[in-house]
Formats: structure tokens, C-alpha cells, sequence
């Protein structure tokens, strides 16, 4: 079968402010213009005439944003050169007639370590497409590839592995062993000194808050309840925060521990993660400037996902609120409203559609996080739920939801506004009420997205 991918395309206005340099949540690929998706097209009939160097030149004008320098190339005497930026590594490589060739240099030993060379070893058996490579001190990923054999879905999964790779392990490595450092770093940017200012005060309050709030709770009859607490927290400061380098890694360490370790009991869980909190309340500035960062991005960690999976998601975790609003435990019972939205854009690649809806339910929810950071359009009107507002933008989402989902329809009507629990709880089966029912065209789409072979 050919190889192929998918991006999903659908023509949403940017009311929430991702034209600012303020960043929420992971990076997606899934709004490239129709423009973008013509290039990959028009690269992929480059390659399938052999006419290399357009098919490339098309392709990373495919990968580049439009308002970024996040994707820069030239040519001269009949060799591509070009850098990729990911996160806090840059892809540096060259292409001539014979090799397209890749290196991202990931982290400085100063000193060799055997467990250090030995990880990288094991690491290297599960790579598909790129190696590590140790040389003159320093650890770098190398990608090679023969030109005459390239076609744009093999390239664009073999630099979204050498990218996605260097960005998660220079971090790791270096929390990791304690004679290595950055190198390569000077492109990374510091936030403005006001977005980061407030980060670091929402980290603290939100790790307060939720820490006292699991204390009011017994650890083993209520092990589930303070999962919830810290799960909500977790997927909250990834979303919110949008974290980079160490909290980030913090991020990811925390989630394996829940539903990848399967040697802890509940309560382990339970008190791993709610040290890891303590601990982060200790630290220094130098810690904070490691976690909050300005980088570009041009590879999503998750792939895209079906929105019935997310629609699913949700109808089974809010069964779990039944018993916590029987039981005048309505502070969990929200936060399980909460962690749904937390873990769906934490996990899933999700639909534009979702991904707009996401935003005004965490507008809704922590309104003072977004005035402090001055952004426009909160759904409120002194102090209370504006129907008015919210009525405007998910009718704006339903209008051109249409285009892919003709049976869509949030009906912002059963949505009650008389407190941010009644609105999370009717937002959230008002979800699953939904129908992602797709044209037939979106159908194909998904199809040949799901049975992409690499």
C-alpha cells in the first residue's frame, strides 16, 4: 500500500489569540492553509518525477509557518542547505543529488559516562530513521537518506523523528547525568518578562491550592478522588502554562507515572506525584527559566486523533462525578470535569473544532489567568458567564464546523451559565452529545490517515 498522510484543514478565525506570541497547550499541525497543503502536494508530484530539489524546496515551504522563521533553506552550487527549528534543538543538514543529511546536536559530555553511552545504544535500536552519534564531546542525532529514494511522506517522518528525539533528550539527558551541558541553545528566547512573571505565580498558586485541597481528603478512601486533583493539575499547568525544557519533562514524567508505571499501588501514585509537587514549590529562578521559554516548533508530538475518541472519552469519565455530587464533593467532582478537558488536549491531536471549544471552557474556567495575561475576549460580563459571548464564538465554531461535520452542533442553549461547575458539567455532555459524523471527503481523509505505513 502507498504511504500517505493527512493534514486535517478547516478555515477557523484565530479568536483566541494564537496571533500572540502567548502559547497554549502543544503544538498542532492540523490548521495548515489550503496554500501549505497545495505545496505538499505540488512536492509530492515533484518527487514522483524525480525532480528532487523542487520536490524539497516545496516540501519545507510546506513545513514552514507563514508568520515564523521556523524552517529556513537555501541554495547554492546545487546543494540544499536548510535548519528545522524544534522546540530547543535546531535540525541543521544539506541536501546534494546523492544524500539528503540531517544532525541535531543534542547535548555537551564533558566527562564520558558508561550508563550514559549504554542508554543511547538501546536508544538507538528503537530509532527507525536516525542514530546518536558521539563526537568530539558532543552527542548529536544524524539522519541520512539516499535523495533518489526520498518521497514527502518518508522525509516528513524522518525529520519528525530526529526533531521530536533532540527536543526530549537534551532535557532528559541533562536532568539526567550530571556532566553534560546545553549546547546549541542560543535561539532560544526569554518570555516576555510579564507572561512570565504570571506563569511562575499560577504554577505556585495552582500546586498550593491543589495540595490543600488533597489534604482534606483521606489517602486510602479517597485515593481516587486525589488522583483526580493531581491529574487536573497536571494536564492544567500543561495547557495553561505551557511549559518547556524541565517542567515539561516534569509533565511527561508524571503522566508515565500514572498510566505507564504498573509496579506502583494507587497510593505510591498518589505520594510520588504529590512529592514531585513539594518539590517543585522549592524552586529556584534558574529552575523557573529552564520551564518557561519562548522556542518555534514544526513537528506535533501526537499524532492527529478521531474526535469520536475524544466524544467517548468523555461520556465514560463523567460517570465518575455521580457519586462525588451525590456526596456534596462537588470541588472533585469538577475537577474531573476539568481533567476530561485536560487529558483530551493533552492526548489527542485534536479537530480544530475541538480545539477552539477547549479554549473557551478554559477561558471560562480561569478567567482571572487570562485577564492577568491580558488577553481579549474573556466570556464574561462582570463577574458572571456571558451567554451573549459565548453564544457569539461557539456559533462562529458551528458555522464552519459544518464544512467537515454536517451533523455538528453545539447548542449553546443547554449550556448552563449559573457557575463555572453547572457550565463545565452541561459543556461536557453537551460534547457528548455531538455527532463528528464526517463528509464522505473528511471520511477519506481519515481513512488514509489511519493506515499510513512507515
Amino acid at each position: 500500500m502507498k504511504k500517505k498522510f493527512i493534514f486535517f484543514n478547516q478555515k477557523f478565525s484565530k479568536k483566541r489569540g494564537l496571533e500572540s506570541p502567548i502559547k497554549f497547550g502543544a503544538y498542532t499541525d492540523r490548521n495548515k492553509s489550503v496554500e501549505q497543503l497545495q505545496l505538499l502536494q505540488e512536492a509530492e508530484n515533484y518527487f514522483t518525477t524525480k525532480n528532487y530539489f523542487p520536490a524539497i524546496e516545496h516540501f519545507f515551504m510546506f513545513l514552514k509557518d507563514p508568520k515564523k522563521e521556523n524552517v529556513k533553506f537555501d541554495i547554492q552550487n546545487n546543494i540544499l542547505n536548510f535548519t528545522i527549528h524544534q522546540g530547543s534543538k535546531l535540525i541543521k543538514g544539506k541536501v546534494d543529488n546523492d544524500v539528503f543529511f540531517a544532525q541535531a546536536e543534542v547535548i555537551k559530555v564533558n566527562n564520558y559516562d558508561e550508563n550514559l553511552l549504554d542508554e543511547l545504544l538501546k536508544l538507538n535500536y528503537q530509532l527507525k530513521f536516525c542514530k546518536f552519534s558521539l563526537e568530539n564531546q558532543t552527542i548529536t542525532l544524524i539522519l541520512s537518506l539516499r535523495t533518489s529514494q526520498l518521497e514527502s511522506v518518508s522525509l516528513y517522518y524522518a525529520l519528525r523523528e530526529i526533531a521530536i528525539t533532540a527536543d526530549k533528550y537534551d532535557d532528559l539527558l541533562k536532568n539526567k547525568y550530571p556532566n553534560v551541558e546545553p549546547v546549541n541553545v542560543a535561539h532560544i528566547k526569554p518570555l516576555d518578562e510579564k507572561e512570565y512573571e504570571i506563569k511562575k505565580k499560577y504554577l505556585n498558586l495552582w500546586i498550593k491550592q491543589t495540595l490543600a485541597s488533597i489534604k482534606k481528603y483521606d489517602v486510602i478512601k479517597f485515593y481516587t478522588a486525589r488522583s483526580f486533583l493531581l491529574l487536573n493539575l497536571t494536564f492544567r499547568i500543561f495547557y495553561l502554562l505551557s511549559p518547556e525544557g524541565l517542567l515539561l519533562e516534569i509533565i511527561k514524567e508524571i503522566y508515565d507515572i500514572f498510566y505507564q508505571n504498573n509496579t506502583l499501588s494507587d497510593l505510591e501514585r498518589n505520594a510520588k506525584i504529590i512529592g514531585i509537587y513539594e518539590k517543585i514549590l522549592l524552586w529556584n529562578e534558574n529552575q523557573y527559566k529552564d520551564s518557561f521559554y519562548s522556542v518555534m516548533q514544526t513537528f506535533p508530538e501526537v499524532p492527529p486523533s478521531n474526535p469520536e475518541t475524544v466524544r467517548n472519552f468523555a461520556k465514560n469519565e463523567i460517570e465518575k462525578i455521580h457519586w462525588y455530587e451525590a456526596n456534596n464533593h462537588k470541588d472533585i467532582a469538577l475537577s474531573i470535569l476539568e481533567y476530561i478537558v485536560g487529558f483530551a488536549t493533552y492526548s489527542y491531536g485534536n479537530i480544530p473544532v475541538l480545539d477552539e471549544l477547549f479554549f473557551i471552557f478554559r477561558q471560562v474556567m480561569h478567567k482571572d489567568f487570562f485577564i492577568e495575561l491580558g488577553l481579549k475576549q474573556i466570556p464574561y460580563d462582570r463577574n458572571k458567564i456571558s451567554y451573549y459571548l459565548v453564544n457569539q464564538r461557539i456559533t462562529s465554531i458551528n458555522a464552519i464546523a459544518k464544512n467537515s461535520y454536517p451533523k455538528f452542533f453545539f447548542n449553546t442553549k443547554h449550556l448552563n451559565l449559573d457557575n463555572t461547575y453547572e457550565f463545565a458539567k452541561s459543556f461536557i455532555y453537551e460534547l457528548i452529545n455531538q455527532n463528528f459524523s464526517e463528509t464522505q471527503e473528511t471520511v477519506t481523509h481519515q481513512k488514509a490517515e489511519q493506515n499510513q505505513e512507515l
